[in-house]
């Protein structure tokens, strides 16, 4: 997440951005911080699912809620406006390749991911993903 100062500010320890000055806030660090979350570095795809039941809890773990332990879209009054067209537009996507294709990786013994880079995960470069159209 990335800001640009456009004036001066002091924190209260006395730190001192300037004016003009960018700031970065270490996100990757956070997300996969074992503070926050349980094997921050394995893929757990019900990571985000409230276990327990409680409305209150599960309502914190939407893609769209702001935090500062999750900041895919930033936080704060400057947060991404778009975020929720954008969450609504990822389901409807991954929704219509669930329900028309059958997807596996071409061989089962190889993770999706491959180089990191700054804040996001590129894939391998070798892995192949196969689609195959459903039949109705």
């Amino acid at each position: 997440m990335n800001r640009r100062a456009c004036k001066p500010f002091t924190f209260s320890d006395g730190t001192v951005i300037p004016s003009n000055a960018f700031v970065s806030v270490a996100a990757d660090f956070i997300h996969r911080s074992g503070d926050h979350y349980t094997d921050p570095d394995k893929f757990d795809g019900f990571r985000f699912v409230d276990s327990e039941g409680d409305e209150r809890e599960g309502h914190q773990l939407q893609i769209v809620t702001l935090g500062t332990n999750h900041m895919p879209f930033g936080n704060g009054r400057h947060a991404c406006p778009g975020r929720f067209f954008a969450a609504n537009e990822l389901k409807a996507m991954l929704a219509h390749v669930l329900m028309s294709y059958d997807v596996k990786f071409e061989t089962d013994d190889v993770g999706p991911f491959g180089e990191r880079f700054g804040a996001g995960c590129l894939p391998k470069k070798s892995l192949k993903v196969m689609f195959r159209k459903r039949q109705i």
